[in-house]
């Protein structure tokens, strides 16, 4: 991936007077001299376009891992022991089979941690 905020933008000079108007502007960064007569300006950019991802998105996905783990081994796994399994994982959910009898019973205790959603008589959790 690339990291757009490292580019600059180079102009080279030969003319005294315009070597002199780049040098006072605010995005000036730094002059290479090859010659008497020839500069390299280095600049910054005015505008930059971010349409590259960034490596935030990495971070994200381990701390969202980390959070669905969290709730599967510290909340679930002691409540319901042997009766729950973790069977599906994806980045931002998961499919877990609990063998309960009244689920709507159970999960009003751990429900401070999770929204339930109803589809079709399937439940999706969602950690909050």
């Amino acid at each position: 991936m690339k990291n757009i905020k490292k580019y600059n933008n180079y102009k080279i000079i030969n003319i005294p007077e315009y070597f002199q108007k780049l040098v006072n502007k605010s995005l000036f960064k730094y002059n290479y001299i090859i010659n008497k007569n020839l500069v390299i300006n280095e600049k910054n950019k005015y505008i930059m376009e971010l349409n590259k991802p960034i490596y935030i998105d990495i971070f994200i996905l381990n701390y969202s891992k980390i959070l669905i783990y969290s709730f599967y081994y510290n909340i679930l796994k002691p409540k319901y022991n042997n009766k729950t399994k973790l069977i599906y994982i994806d980045i931002n959910y998961y499919l877990i089979k609990i063998e309960i009898n009244n689920l709507y019973e159970n999960f009003k205790e751990i429900n401070k941690y999770i929204n339930l959603v109803i589809i079709h008589q399937s439940i999706q959790i969602i950690i909050n």
